[in-house]
């Protein structure tokens, strides 16, 4: 499921570079608005604060039911790329991942390393 997400990194990271800013959905960051799997029903790509201080964020909706039946509420893992600048140039991209709108108790069913972090909803 989030191996979807990641394989924005590197669109996201590009228009970072080029334009200084965050793209501001799927199709700047050169990916299709319809990404969908088993176990995803869609990734958006959106843009949080302001430059130089913006966040680019990758957002990936689960499909609940196919993670298992008796899930009840949503389950949203949400990767998060802030820009190194130098000289006024970003140069590259850190990212990091978390939970965004992940009802309570559903977080186990995240990958580990995007169980720490609440990144907006």
């Amino acid at each position: 499921g989030i191996s979807i997400g990641s394989g924005g990194k590197a669109g996201v990271g590009e228009w970072m570079m080029a334009q200084g800013n965050c793209p501001t959905d799927n199709q700047e960051a050169g990916m299709s608005n319809t990404i969908i799997s088993e176990f995803v029903t869609g990734v958006a790509v959106s843009a949080s604060g302001t430059p130089p201080n913006e966040q680019c964020r990758i957002t990936v909706d689960f499909n609940e039911a196919a993670i298992d039946s008796t899930i009840t509420g949503s389950i949203q893992a949400v990767l998060t790329g802030v820009s190194n600048v130098s000289g006024g140039v970003v140069t590259t991209v850190d990212w990091a991942c978390g939970y965004g709108a992940t009802t309570s108790g559903l977080e186990k069913y995240l990958p580990a390393e995007c169980r720490g972090s609440q990144y907006g909803s």
